[in-house]
């Protein structure tokens, strides 16, 4: 898995629940390591588009990104992929576009994210 985290030309963290799917591998030290290596991967987190319960939950977006990059040794995250706008996290690049599935609002429609991702690797 970490010689495909450093091959990698993106990588992706989420969506999904913070602190029980997001945060577990990236506190193994050869996957943070793995990712701050992969200089050249786009490293795009997917916000999830409704609120997490729980001490996730209590967590603002700045300090999930935080112990995000802070496991990756500081390697920075490239965009923060969601719904809604975020002028408050200028140091972050943050895409807003439609994400939900027309008939669950609370679940990624596949295609969108698909699409999202697939247009900010193009750029």
């Amino acid at each position: 898995g970490v010689i495909a985290i450093e091959q990698a030309d993106a990588i992706i963290l989420g969506p999904g629940s913070f602190l029980t799917s997001i945060m577990p591998p990236l506190l193994l030290s050869e996957v943070g390591r793995a990712i701050a290596n992969n200089k050249k991967a786009k490293l795009i987190f997917v916000e999830n588009l409704s609120p997490e319960f729980g001490p996730a939950g209590k967590m603002s977006l700045r300090e999930k990104l935080e112990w995000c990059e802070r496991a990756c040794q500081g390697r920075q995250i490239d965009v923060v992929l969601g719904e809604e706008a975020h002028p408050e996290l200028e140091e972050w690049n943050c895409v807003t576009t439609p994400l939900a599935s027309p008939n669950r609002d609370w679940r990624h429609d596949r295609d969108k994210l698909h699409d999202a991702i697939d247009a900010l690797l193009r750029n």
